[in-house]
């Protein structure tokens, strides 16, 4: 024994020291690294900073070689400075002439010397101007003295010599700057000429005491001057410097050398450190290739001694951690020697006590398993639930050895206090009839019932009391002892178990062995609400019978009136909800009235008032849903003046909707309390019941709309230019309407039709297919045709007509009747159509198409080299080809879109296959195709075989097709919004085409009434047509009538301008300013008209009196180019009124001078002109007119001469009021003589060098001078182009189009003319131009000859017409996609309504487009939360691109449904439109409900058996019944893990279930995270140990705080961890990562196993989603764990994720919001 208690010592002391020499070493080792890791990330912090300092130095530099070549470019392109540049330039080549040229240098020095005074307050810059080729400066602004070479030599030639800007740095001995030199070019006929450069020098020592603000750092410019002595080092000097310290680092020698380049260093100066960048300034480089030399350096010094002193002290601060972390490992060591010592002592005393209370605990058990094998057998419901209940309450008193007990249900009603109700009582010695126990109170005892006793366990969880000194007497009702365990159920207490008077009180240990009692309780009760609840849901499904039944009697009313039908729907209402006082009413702002209402004793009457304030409805219009009161009395309501004043106990209610407004309520209501609470069915009826209210309501308001519609419809009828006619087939006569008589030019009093001559007038070549579609009509079948006739004047016109016959009055069918419409305009537009898509199909066949076919058994494809150069591939490099070539390269998001048509292509729904996806370029963009083809054989059984089709790219047209989108929907956008202006369109014959919203408003008709229907003449006085068309007919000699009175100018090619009256529609007369204009097609044929009215009726009348001096005013402004005004006479002139034209001569803006708010008109004057506008004082007083001349001085301090005429306005009695005037600008004139050369050659250059085509032409119309770019749009030569005429270059259909305009021009009515019209180039091809012709007149008023201008837009035209084409795809694939496509604009407003979006809502487009889109989506009727508008839902989904959104619609029948949102955002112009797509997905919600039902119901059913056999395999292991023979105990063991295996997964099933249907309690917390990570790597370590993997956290965050479930997020990080380790190789780790980034906190578990399946990435976190079955199966799982973690997280206001990389391993990740620190 000696010798083995000596061994121990020594062994002891062994351990201790080995241990503590290897921690030594271990901690030194880290410690190093450490401290080598941290001075790395200093060298790299101070790098960074470096790096950052130079960029913002460089971005510096940059940026004013920028803003220097701005200037520079800026000044050159003024041609006033090359022009005078030019002139010095001619003179220093020719003959030198010193005194011109100092007179150029000043007027040059005068243009730009403001310019550069300006300037100046945001730049210092230098203004240099040079004469090419030798470079010879010629003006310095400002003037240097001396004269001395400032500029850039090289610089300057480069920029001479490539006639290119060039920039760089500049460096000479009197500065550092930055140098811009632009060219100044002088074009001529066939080059340009350099005759000059300018320059501008930015200098950088004005811009360092900016730096020094900007990178809060000293700053230096170091330059190598020219001309400097001493070593290359020496010659190195500071030209510029922000802080003085860098002089003395100078003098010391501290500053890097120049030749080190780019360097950093820390520099000690006074007890501080600086960190220093030297920073190489790249100067000038003349070749792109060359690299620029160094000119400059720039030294930036930064004081970052707080940094490094915090650097130093990091470092010991690491050292001295390092040490009392290795001293702390040392006496951990120790302790964990003593404490094994010491724990195995205490577990051998404790393993010996533990046999001993083994075999009590093991009888215990047996009785209690045998009283839960009774309990779960029992079948209880609510007939022998007291029974059985005593009985079971009576077993466990016997085991329990106690004297009572009870068992209690707890009641959580919807309204009131949490009761508890007795199931079961009993009291072994006194019999269940006694329930009164004393319980001592101080000094006074207190008699209470059992209920009493137990009932605060409701509200405290378990209540215990063991307190035997309490006795009061030796009666057996006196209380020793008690009880009281609550009975839960998924987390809520349903019950009380309350036990009295056991002998040796209740120990925590019993309490334990009564869980699976508990337990057992717990299944019964909720088994027992079960019944219950499908009682009252019996009962509720008949209430919601009675609601239906009484809804269908509702709907089913019919009578003799809308207010008869409501009220009988009332008292249906009444009746059902059992309340007598029904009422609808309508609310208008305060006011309440009684629409219809059912009361006693007719209490009440139709139209009664109330003020809103005073009623019940007061507070329905508060709610979002249905208002429900049972008790007034004792609702939060009661102090509501309502309820004073009319005494009504009970009230349900709700809002009444109208047209999508609020008209007012529904309600029932009953002077005393209601039974029984309003239930769901209760609420639901009363959403209906006043929706089908609303219904009917605003089917009333159709009803009288459609009435007054039906009224005008039939007025509009009569004026409607749509011809109609009748022919008897008995009689043969044939009647024609006046339109049909119109249309044919004859008069109607000259010609009687019959059927017999009906054909007279139909084209010879039509009237074989006329008769024939006769025939067919007389044989009953509808017929539509369109042909040809001749018109009275031989006129040919397309018509088309339509045909029905229909029964005569006899009931015999011998009538046809029909409609004639004149289609001539739209007949050419689709004959040139026709020409185009030839034209186009030409193209096409000549364009190479990508084609491929494709066998679709085999999958074996066949390309082109085409189809693979779209996509930027060689037919080589895609070979070999089969179908998944084309799948691998096509867009995710497309496939299933292209399967879909694919499918439907092979069943037969559709002839062709045709799709638009996007497939991935080589180059890795994404190029959009069309892809079509067709099926063309099948195999024998049916199957598709072989299919051919074609590739194109289309990416360019998918970028046009949305301008073309946008643009048309701000086009429709601009016409609607015209609201206060008719616009109305006609076709030739005048049939209204277009009726804006502007002319709906003011004549009173809507668009579809008259669009297609009427003419103007519908809504114009008669006498006004027939008093115009007899002035026309004076005029033109021609007979002149209806609607060709409004047309016949415009038709000539001459908008008209006149007032007419417009009738409206209820009759009142409205003057019209109206403006009409011919709309022409391509080929200048009119094809309709469009008027653009403004009312002016109400200045009518003003203005009438006013009208002929008005007209003499406004042609006196419109001839004279100045400004009106009118002032006060006072020294000040003080101006009343002064036309915004005065900024143009001034340069102040008008606002600055009307009544002297910033400046007088005085003050402008110059000072020398003051006395002469005095003279206009005497004018006045006599009464006359005045004129003046004088100057004004400009903004920028110019002179301005001016002229003003003027004359004073008086009152009736002489007395002068104002005057009134005008100034126009005469400096021109002044100047004109001067600048008359320079004009001429400005024209001259002009011409030339104009981007249009420009052309001198005679009166005769012979070509005098052309320009180069008029010869290569015509593709003529000079001279061959000079010997034509116009009329041989112009079309011949369009040699007159502009024949009056000429006229015009040379009579004087107009000054100039634009038309568009066809010219043909020399080789015989027609060319679109834009024509603008002006006519040149000598000083005598003679014409001299025509100017013309010539803008090629060809190819606009054929861009249009693509554009059309293109559209009408569009808008046909859009009317054929399965979902429902809606456009919105900013507000909200539906603009566009396609076919799938009419049929899953059910509205028409023109019931909808228009509408808010919250039409289309139900109200959020929260009772937290407002309702949301629709657009602000639109808003948060367009943030979410590419994503998709679940919400309820709602349907045009009122019906709602769940449906898919995807939103995406459009911008054009600066307007934001929306585009929803929205799919319909209620089907698929309904199954996924049934599903989650389907699984909630199983999962409920399984866990009360599993709970049973859970606990029965329990008790049998832990030996319970006795001890388990060795050859059970592994079946038993594999049974007990089965139960908890599914045991978890029936836990995991209701989470999710509790997550989905948002039942899920979170008990949320601000705490520490770091805490909680450390907690559960300890926990899961043990799991992870089985698969051989360590949990290790990597990085850590010790100060976050967040906000969160404790519990919940353990949760989370349990199955991230176990998911890790599970999938994890064994001997690998796993990490844990926490960082913070911004506002939040990221959580990172990160394996190295074999990573997640590209094809399953998308599903991980979907229920029951798992990679591989096999692999499932050998590490287990339920597939629920990930669903649920990402449920979790996002209910505490986090995001999960995950990446993942196959063979290398995952990375699950989460983020919370970090919080403050909780304190």
């Amino acid at each position: 024994m000696r010798s083995t208690t000596t061994e121990r010592p020594t062994t002891t002391r062994r351990i201790v020291g080995l241990g503590s020499l290897a921690l030594a070493l271990l901690f030194s080792v880290l410690g190093w690294h450490a401290l080598q890791e941290r001075e790395a990330l200093w060298q790299l912090q101070i790098a960074k900073q470096g790096e950052l300092q130079k960029l913002a130095l460089q971005s510096a530099q940059t940026a004013q070689q920028q803003q220097a070549q701005i200037l520079a470019q800026t000044i050159a392109a003024d041609s006033w400075v090359t022009e005078l540049v030019r002139q010095a330039h001619s003179l220093r080549q020719g003959e030198f002439n010193q005194r011109y040229l100092d007179s150029i240098r000043n007027q040059l020095k005068t243009r730009l010397t403001p310019r550069w005074r300006g300037m100046q307050q945001y730049q210092q810059f230098q203004l240099l101007i040079f004469l090419a080729p030798q470079g010879e400066m010629f003006l310095q602004i400002p003037a240097q003295s001396g004269g001395e070479q400032i500029t850039h030599k090289q610089m300057l030639s480069d920029a001479l010599t490539s006639q290119r800007s060039v920039a760089g740095l500049n460096l000479t001995e009197h500065q550092f700057a930055i140098s811009a030199i632009t060219p100044l070019h002088v074009p001529n006929l066939k080059v340009e000429t350099t005759v000059g450069a300018v320059e501008v020098q930015l200098g950088l020592q004005a811009n360092i005491k900016q730096l020094d603000q900007e990178l809060d750092a000293g700053v230096a410019l170091l330059g190598n001057l020219p001309g400097t002595s001493g070593s290359p080092e020496t010659q190195w000097k500071i030209i510029s410097h922000s802080r003085d310290q860098v002089l003395n680092w100078q003098q010391r020698a501290a500053l890097p050398k120049p030749s080190a380049d780019n360097t950093l260093k820390l520099l000690e100066d006074d007890g501080r450190t600086y960190l220093l960048n030297q920073v190489p300034l790249s100067g000038y480089s003349t070749s792109a290739l060359a690299p620029a030399p160094i000119s400059a350096y720039a030294l930036v010094w930064r004081d970052i001694s707080d940094l490094y002193a915090l650097h130093i002290s990091d470092n010991q601060w690491l050292v001295g951690k390092w040490i009392f972390a290795w001293l702390g490992a040392e006496a951990l060591l120790l302790l964990l020697l003593l404490a094994t010592r010491n724990s195995t002592r205490s577990m051998m005393l404790s393993h010996q006590h533990a046999l001993q209370q083994k075999h009590q605990q093991s009888e215990y058990s047996r009785e209690l398993l045998t009283i839960i094998t009774e309990a779960q057998s029992a079948y209880i419901d609510t007939q022998n639930q007291e029974t059985a209940f005593t009985e079971l309450l009576q077993r466990i008193i016997g085991l329990t050895r106690s004297q009572a007990g009870m068992i209690g249900e707890v009641l959580k009603p919807d309204h009131g206090s949490t009761t508890l109700r007795t199931l079961a009582r009993h009291d072994s010695r006194l019999g269940e009839t006694e329930n009164c126990y004393w319980l001592k109170d101080a000094e006074h005892p207190q008699q209470r019932t059992l209920e009493q006793l137990l009932e605060p366990a409701i509200r405290g969880g378990q209540l215990r009391v063991n307190q035997p000194e309490q006795l009061v007497s030796d009666e057996p009702q006196a209380i020793s002892s008690l009880i009281s365990l609550p009975i839960q159920h998924q987390g809520e207490i349903i019950g009380l178990l309350g036990l009295v008077n056991r002998a040796a009180g209740y120990s925590n240990e019993l309490i334990e062995q009564l869980q699976p009692l508990l337990s057992t309780l717990a299944q019964l009760l909720a088994a027992l609400q079960r019944d219950i609840q499908r009682e009252h849901a019996n009962l509720r499904m008949q209430r919601q019978q009675q609601a239906l039944h009484a809804l269908n009697e509702i709907a089913a009313l019919s009578g003799n009136g809308t207010q008869h039908q409501l009220r009988k729907a009332l008292q249906l209402g009444a009746s059902f909800y059992r309340m007598p006082l029904a009422i609808i009413s309508q609310i208008e702002d305060q006011n309440y009235t009684i629409k219809v209402q059912v009361s006693p004793n007719n209490e009440l009457y139709d139209g009664q008032h109330f003020a809103l304030g005073e009623t019940y409805c007061s507070l329905t219009l508060q709610q979002d849903s249905v208002l429900a009161i049972e008790a007034m009395q004792v609702s939060a309501y009661a102090t509501h003046p309502c309820y004073e004043l009319f005494a009504l106990e009970s009230y349900i209610g709700s809002t009444i909707w109208v047209n999508g407004q609020r008209y007012g309520t529904l309600n029932f209501s009953c002077s005393e309390p209601h039974p029984t609470s309003f239930d769901e069915s209760d609420r639901e009826f009363m959403r209906l019941f006043a929706r089908w209210v609303g219904s009917t309501l605003e089917r009333q308001q159709q009803e009288q709309a459609k009435q007054t519609l039906l009224a005008r419809l039939d007025e509009a009828q009569q004026l409607a230019k749509l011809g109609h006619w009748e022919a008897d087939l008995e009689t043969r006569e044939l009647f024609w309407s006046g339109m049909i008589y119109q249309i044919l030019g004859i008069a109607p009093g000259q010609y009687k039709p019959s059927m017999d001559d009906a054909l007279v007038h139909v084209h010879p070549e039509d009237r074989v297919r006329v008769d024939k579609s006769n025939e067919r009509a007389r044989a009953g079948e509808p017929v539509a045709i369109s042909y040809r006739i001749i018109c009275a004047n031989q006129q040919v016109r397309w018509v088309h007509c339509t045909t029905k016959l229909q029964a005569n009055p006899q009931g015999e069918m011998l009538k046809l009747t029909g409609t004639v419409q004149d289609i001539t305009e739209r007949m050419e537009t689709e004959a040139i159509s026709k020409v185009q898509s030839q034209r186009l199909a030409n193209v096409i066949e000549g364009t190479q198409l990508g084609t491929w076919q494709w066998n679709v058994q085999t999958g074996e494809t066949v390309i082109n080299e085409r189809w693979a150069s779209i996509l930027g591939y060689s037919l080589d490099e895609l070979e070999p080809v089969t179908i998944n070539t084309w799948l691998n390269l096509n867009h995710p998001d497309d496939c299933r879109h292209a399967q879909a048509l694919l499918e439907q292509h092979f069943s037969g729904q559709t002839a062709y296959y045709s799709v638009q996806c996007r497939m991935l370029h080589k180059a890795g963009h994404w190029v959009w195709v069309q892809s079509s083809g067709r099926l063309e054989s099948s195999t024998a059984d049916g199957q598709p075989l072989m299919m051919y089709g074609t590739h194109t790219d289309i990416s360019e047209q998918k970028i046009r097709e949305q301008e073309t989108q946008q643009a048309r929907r701000y086009l429709q956008t601009v016409l609607d919004s015209a609201i206060g202006v008719s616009v109305i369109a006609t076709d030739a014959e005048g049939l209204i085409t277009l009726f804006n919203t502007g002319a709906e408003r003011l004549l009173g008709y809507q668009a579809d009434d008259v669009i297609g229907v009427h003419t103007p003449m519908l809504f114009h006085l008669k006498s006004e047509i027939d008093q115009r068309a007899r002035e026309l007919n004076a005029e033109s000699g021609i007979a002149v009538e209806g609607f060709e009175v409004l047309t016949h100018l415009p038709r000539a090619g001459e908008s008209e301008t006149r007032q007419w009256t417009y009738q409206h529609k209820s009759g009142q007369a409205l003057i019209i300013n109206l403006t009409v204009s011919a709309i022409t097609d391509s080929a200048g044929h009119v094809t309709g008209f469009l008027g653009v009215g403004s009312d002016i009726s109400a200045l009518h009348f003003t203005t009438h009196a006013l009208q002929k001096s008005e007209q003499r005013f406004r042609s006196m402004v419109a001839n004279l180019p100045g400004v009106i005004y009118r002032c006060d006479n006072d020294a000040q002139w003080t101006m009343r009124y002064i036309g915004g034209e005065i900024e143009t001569i001034s340069g102040y803006p008008a606002s600055d001078l009307i009544d002297n708010h910033k400046r007088s008109f005085s003050s402008l004057i110059h000072p020398d002109d003051m006395e002469t506008t005095r003279n206009a004082v005497e004018s006045i007083a006599q009464h006359k007119a005045f004129e003046l001349t004088y100057r004004l001085v400009h903004a920028d301090g110019h002179a301005v001469w001016v002229r003003e005429k003027g004359r004073g306005e008086y009152d009736s009695e002489g007395n002068l009021l104002w005057i009134n005037g005008f100034i126009w600008d005469i400096s021109t004139r002044k100047a004109v003589e001067d600048e008359l050369q320079v004009s001429q050659q400005r024209f001259s250059s002009a011409f030339s060098t104009a981007p249009q085509g420009m052309a001198l032409v005679s009166i005769s119309g012979e070509l005098i001078e052309v320009n180069d770019e008029l010869c290569r749009i015509l593709k003529y030569d000079r001279e061959t182009l000079l010997t034509t005429s116009v009329a041989q270059i112009t079309h011949p259909q369009d040699r007159t189009s502009d024949t009056q305009n000429i006229r015009d021009l040379l009579a004087g009515r107009s000054n100039a003319y634009q038309i568009e019209k066809r010219y043909l180039d020399s080789q015989g091809k027609t060319l679109w131009i834009l024509l603008s012709v002006s006519l040149v007149r000598n000083s005598q008023g003679q014409a001299l000859h025509f100017v013309s201008q010539i803008q090629d837009f060809t190819q606009r035209v054929a861009d249009e017409m693509a554009i059309r084409e293109r559209e009408h795809y569009l808008r046909t694939l859009l009317n054929n996609v399965v979902d429902a496509i809606i456009t919105l604009d900013n507000q909200g407003i539906v603009e566009t309504f396609n076919r799938a979006a009419e049929y899953i809502f059910g509205y028409s487009p023109a019931a909808i487009i228009g509408q808010p889109f919250s039409t289309l989506m139900p109200p959020v009727r929260d009772n937290d939360a407002p309702t949301k508008p629709a657009i602000e839902l639109l808003a948060e989904l367009s943030e979410l691109t590419g994503n998709t959104r679940e919400h309820i619609g709602l349907k045009c029948s009122g019906e709602v449904f769940v449906m898919e949102v995807a939103v995406s955002e459009i911008h054009h112009q600066g307007e934001r439109r929306l585009i929803a797509v929205i799919r319909d997905i209620s089907e698929r919600k309904r199954i996924e409900q049934m599903k989650t039902e389907f699984v909630s119901t199983v999962s409920h059913e399984l866990r009360t058996p599993l709970t049973a056999i859970a606990g029965s395999l329990g008790l049998i292991n832990g030996g319970a019944l006795g001890e388990v023979p060795q050859t059970m105990q592994s079946m038993l063991q594999i049974a007990a893990d089965n139960s908890a295996r599914l045991g978890m997964l029936i836990n995991d099933l209701l989470d999710m279930e509790k997550l989905v249907a948002g039942k899920m309690s979170f008990n949320f917390q601000s705490q520490a995270l770091q805490p909680l990570i450390e907690k559960s790597i300890a926990l899961n370590q043990p799991y992870a140990q089985q698969y051989k993997v360590q949990l290790v956290q990597v990085e850590q965050c010790a100060n976050d705080w967040v906000s969160i479930d404790a519990q919940r997020l353990l949760q989370v990080l349990a199955n991230l961890l176990s998911n890790a380790a599970k999938f994890s190789h064994p001997d690998s780790i796993v990490e844990v990562h926490v960082t913070q980034a911004e506002q939040s906190v990221r959580v990172a578990v990160r394996d190295h196993g074999s990573g997640i399946p590209l094809a399953f990435q998308s599903r991980i976190f979907s229920k029951f989603s798992q990679a591989d079955s096999t692999s499932t199966r050998q590490k287990g799982g339920t597939g629920l764990g990930l669903a649920i973690s990402k449920e979790l997280i996002e209910q505490m206001n986090g995001r999960i994720g995950f990446e993942s990389v196959e063979e290398q391993g995952s990375t699950f990740w989460f983020t919370l919001p970090l919080q403050e620190r909780s304190v």
